[in-house]
């Protein structure tokens, strides 16, 4: 018997006991609780529909699911029964004190006790039948007390498990969800990433959420898709040696691909994920088939290729003659940081990111530490480059919301700024200030509506938002929307002076407002107002959302600072941040350490996000 059917049949009899206790007409004066009855009977199907929905692999509709159960059955506690009957007693103890029997004394000891002492306690008393019958009505109105409580007790537990299946329920949508997000096109081309999704879920097996809801069931659909991406990493290693080994089994590569297509339909993926992941292996597929039918091509090619080969290495040799001493002076700047151009860079844990992998003309460092403090790391770091690496683009977002939805914000943040900002803003060359400008606008504006969108369909999502600072870099013009507490910092030099540090965004929260309203410092300001209350957020809908969006120009080897709160909250002196920017003699790498060290030593409350970059 699985544990819907234990939680109908134990409804079932709540039901039928009130049923009787109505028709017996024993409540008299002293009646029960109310009953939650009808919203039980919903509540339980609900719960049903959502498990079995979670199983078929339909989270939207196992989160719908849950969203219609009256929050009123979610915030039953037993605190609310307790003190009813309690009153219910006190008036039984007076109705009967001027009686000075031990009777009444016992049952007066029954107040503020839980349901289930109450109820011990009045077990005892209805022994005492002989005392029972000194007090006229006392053991009429004992023993109806005696049945409400014992049927509110009963009714209390099944709400009680109500609660805790749709917490398991919930945690395990929103687990599922975190992972079903990282299922894109782009992701599934990447064999570490289709590594950390098979892990992630072999990993929410052990879960008890999930233990709960699936039980036995050993070929359910979380299983097949563990088994299947990781299948699918070996083939992407697989076909990164493909075109270039001569030693390749076409026809296994094949037949495996074949059986990975058969496995699609079993995976009760979304349809439009499951469109672009068939594509792949049909993709990948047809590319292997035109291999096999090219090898017994390439032998005739080979004297050809000897040929060529020679010319080559001919003409190299005068290259290297008449040429190499004309390329010596340049060798300092030899170009070793091919890697992100054209690339995209996502930091979603405490890791890192260094300027081995910058493109030439930007010299780059960021980092996500998550603190002393915290758990869980909510923010989000991205970063990616134009093909040439003449423009790019930095986000950072920090989340906030209760369990992990705070990760999952600046994460959809995170995501969808860099997907629109490659499509928008780095494919396009003649780009006016204006038209920059609305892009980044409406960037802002479409993960607003993504993040509502998550908050809508998983009830424990609700009300989480993020921070967020989006820069486009366009040779030396730098762009900006910003939005919360997070932070933008630039370094330039004024006339003659030495380069001195300068903050570019303004706080949107009560320590912001009160420092441009006030005219004070930060210090001051933090005298008066609290500096965690932010008043606006993406994906938060309290206040309007009104992002600021600015630009500026950069000169050559200007640092340009994002940080999270983690670091401004904690390191509040401007210019000790401006004397590591400019004055210390670090590479990047160090400066950004260097200032996450300082955010821990003073307490490293909260997660503490950098990126760091100039032009060189």
């Amino acid at each position: 018997m699985n544990r819907s059917d234990k939680r109908t049949i134990l409804t079932i009899f709540v039901i039928f006991f009130l049923s009787i206790l109505t028709l017996s007409n024993v409540y008299c004066s002293y009646a029960p609780y109310e009953s939650y009855e009808e919203w039980i009977i919903s509540s339980n199907i609900k719960i049903t529909n959502a498990e079995n929905n979670i199983r078929d692999g339909r989270l939207n509709d196992a989160a719908e699911n849950l969203s219609d159960i009256p929050q009123r059955i979610l915030e039953v506690n037993e605190v609310w029964y307790k003190d009813y009957y309690t009153t219910q007693i006190k008036n039984i103890s007076n109705e009967y004190k001027d009686s000075n029997s031990s009777i009444v004394t016992e049952l007066d000891t029954a107040k503020y006790k839980n349901l289930g002492e109450m109820v011990a306690i009045l077990d005892t008393i209805l022994l005492r039948k002989d005392d029972m019958k000194q007090l006229s009505g006392f053991q009429e109105k004992v023993s109806t007390l005696h049945t409400n409580i014992s049927t509110s007790l009963l009714e209390y537990d099944i709400i009680c498990k109500i609660q805790e299946d749709y917490k398991k329920s919930s945690d395990l949508i929103n687990r599922l969800k975190i992972i079903e997000a990282k299922i894109t096109p782009e992701n599934i081309e990447n064999p570490e990433i289709a590594l950390t999704i098979e892990r992630d879920y072999t990993l929410i097996q052990e879960y008890p959420s999930y233990v709960s809801i699936f039980q036995e069931d050993g070929s359910n659909w979380v299983r097949k898709r563990a088994s299947f991406f990781s299948d699918f990493h070996d083939i992407l290693i697989t076909m990164e040696t493909v075109g270039s080994s001569k030693e390749i089994n076409f026809d296994g590569i094949i037949l495996e691909l074949q059986r990975l297509e058969q496995k699609v339909p079993d995976l009760k993926l979304e349809p439009n994920t499951e469109v672009f992941v068939q594509e792949s292996i049909k993709n990948k597929k047809a590319y292997v088939i035109e291999l096999k039918g090219n090898q017994g091509k390439s032998k005739y090619t080979y004297i050809l290729i000897l040929l060529v080969s020679s010319l080559v290495a001919i003409f190299a040799l005068v290259y290297i003659f008449f040429f190499a001493s004309k390329k010596k002076e340049n060798r300092g700047n030899s170009d070793v940081s091919q890697f992100l151009e054209g690339r995209t860079l996502l930091i979603f844990d405490s890791r890192r990111f260094g300027s081995q992998s910058h493109p030439r003309g930007v010299e780059i460092y960021a980092e996500s530490d998550v603190g002393l403090k915290r758990e869980l790391n909510e923010d989000s770091i991205g970063i990616t480059f134009s093909k040439d690496g003449s423009k790019g683009l930095f986000v950072l977002a920090d989340g906030m919301g209760g369990h992990n939805a705070g990760e999952v914000a600046s994460k959809i943040a995170v995501q969808t700024a860099i997907e629109c900002g490659k499509r928008d803003l780095l494919n396009y060359q003649a780009l006016s200030d204006i038209d920059i400008k609305d892009i980044l606008r409406n960037i802002v504006y479409n993960i607003h509506e993504e993040i509502l969108h998550m908050s809508k369909s998983s009830p424990s999502m609700c009300n989480m938002g993020t921070t967020l600072e989006i820069i486009f870099l366009n040779k030396n013009h730098v762009y900006y929307a910003h939005v919360g507490d997070s932070r933008v910092y630039m370094t330039y030099t004024d006339g003659n002076s030495d380069e001195i540090i300068s903050r570019v965004t303004t706080d949107h929260s009560e320590l912001g407002a009160y420092m441009e309203r006030c005219g004070v410092t930060e210090a001051e300001a933090r005298k008066k107002v609290p500096s965690n209350v932010i008043t606006q957020a993406v994906g938060i809908t309290s206040a309007p959302l009104n992002p600021d969006i600015g630009d500026f120009h950069i000169g050559k080897n200007n640092w340009i600072l994002i940080c999270s709160d983690g670091l401004s909250d904690m390191v509040q002196d401007d210019s000790y941040i401006g004397e590591v920017l400019v004055h210390k003699q670090l590479d990047v790498a160090s400066k950004v350490k260097e200032l996450i060290q300082a955010a821990k030593d003073v307490g490293g409350k909260d997660n503490i996000s950098l990126i760091l970059f100039r032009i060189r």
